[in-house]
């Protein structure tokens, strides 16, 4: 599936962020609580990580909007 992101700078609590974690490129719910920073998966099940406990985390910026492909044309690469 194919999507366009827009990103921006400025993260703050709740924002949806690009971060390279562990060197893996990734989209996080970003959460702020006091002065812990926490990454939070979409999936509810999954567990919240705490920056500070990750051996490298870098936020990259704020995705504003998305553009989504439903159909996939023949006339478009991968």
């Amino acid at each position: 599936m194919r999507h366009v992101r827009a990103v921006a700078r400025s993260p703050g609590h709740g924002s949806i962020v690009v971060a390279a974690v562990d060197g893996e490129m990734s989209i996080k719910c970003m959460v702020v609580e006091g002065n812990r920073t926490r990454l939070a998966f979409n999936n509810a099940e999954l567990p919240i990580y705490a920056l500070q406990e990750l051996a490298e985390a870098t936020i990259w910026g704020v995705v504003r909007f998305t553009i989504r492909w439903h159909l996939v044309s023949a006339g478009l690469s991968r």
